[in-house]
């Protein structure tokens, strides 16, 4: 061992000038670097692969929330509100003035001779292309939905400028007041819900999406009947002349797939749907944000317990049921409404009544 070590300390301190003494290892970060490489070459290329994916995907959410940014909010800050109380608009004389929403007024309209029913009129100063269609759309769409939870069209019309739609008066409110935290009874939630499943259902064996499903678009009678209302951005699930270019819908009740632009299909309902019926039993949202960006990052993550946010225990096939329609990916939701209906009923019929 000693000879050994002499003799190396001998040629590193008497090299041959002629023959220089050749490292085994390159000196230098970069040398060593590029010698790892060439030894690890798959490895180099999967980072690089994957550092590209990253950059593709952060472009795409990027592109994704601008056009979430410019198209969610849709309606102009200034809005021209014309009071049409004492006017009439066809054979509707507008007795009260009832609410609004982004585009229109509701107003009691009277004849007469008919009962009393809620007339919606475009709001003047804000119509365009697009808010007309949809207007029409409503019209069609409701004309073809004839059921006991779906809000029934009475007239469809124009007069002079004015456009409007002519429902059945709905006057108990909606699901929005009625909830509360820590949320509802169990007897309550199915009392309320089921029916709007059987109407979202019955939408779609006719081939139509709702597309912004919310406890506020379910109205109340004063006996507690639910009516499904709002179909402004409802559309045929096979339609290919609907706008996808803008991102419809209430961003808190969205299915993830929409947040990139994808059209609303019964799956997305059936998404918002497992959010209404979360909401309606603990109160508050499962997905939550102070922005639209932050509701997308949240539809990455799973959803808290049901039983923990409500603080008490639920039977566990309504959680299961509810957290498979909050599925991220639309494929491992229900293949259609008519099979959730079936296990919320078999969930219903092991809940005592005294739950509620």
């Amino acid at each position: 061992l000693n000879l050994s070590n002499a003799l190396l300390q001998g040629y590193n301190e008497y090299p041959a000038p002629d023959n220089p003494p050749i490292p085994l290892m390159p000196t230098g970060t970069w040398a060593v670097v590029k010698i790892w490489a060439r030894a690890h070459w798959i490895v180099v290329a999967g980072v690089l692969l994957a550092g590209l994916a990253a950059l593709v995907a952060v472009g795409r959410w990027l592109s994704t929330f601008r056009r979430i940014h410019q198209s969610v909010v849709v309606v102009p800050n200034e809005k021209v509100v014309t009071n049409r109380v004492g006017q009439s608009v066809g054979k509707w004389c507008l007795v009260e003035h009832l609410g609004e929403g982004g585009t229109a007024d509701v107003y009691r309209g009277a004849t007469g001779n008919q009962p009393d029913a809620a007339v919606k009129i475009i709001r003047t100063g804000q119509v365009s292309e697009e808010m007309l269609a949809r207007f029409k759309r409503e019209a069609e769409i409701l004309e073809t939905l004839r059921h006991p939870n779906v809000i029934q069209l009475i007239e469809f019309g124009e007069d002079g400028d004015a456009m409007y739609l002519v429902e059945e008066l709905v006057s108990g409110g909606s699901l929005g007041d009625r909830l509360q935290v820590p949320g509802l009874s169990v007897e309550a939630f199915y009392q309320y819900y089921r029916p709007v499943l059987e109407a979202i259902a019955f939408a779609h064996d006719q081939g139509i999406v709702h597309r912004d499903i919310k406890p506020e678009n379910v109205l109340l009678t004063e006996d507690g009947q639910v009516k499904l209302t709002d179909f402004g951005l409802a559309k045929a699930a096979t339609s290919a002349n609907v706008t996808t270019s803008n991102v419809l819908g209430t961003p808190s009740y969205m299915a993830p797939e929409q947040f990139s632009g994808h059209v609303g299909t019964p799956a997305t309902d059936q998404f918002s749907l497992g959010v209404m019926a979360y909401e309606m039993l603990c109160g508050r949202l499962p997905f939550e944000g102070e922005s639209v960006a932050e509701l997308m990052a949240k539809r990455l993550q799973d959803p808290p317990s049901l039983s923990a946010m409500r603080g008490a225990p639920l039977p566990a096939h309504i959680e299961q049921t509810i957290m498979r329609m909050l599925s991220r990916r639309p494929e491992a939701r229900y293949p259609n409404l008519h099979q959730v209906i079936a296990a919320m009923d078999g969930v219903r019929r092991g809940v005592p009544r005294s739950d509620g």
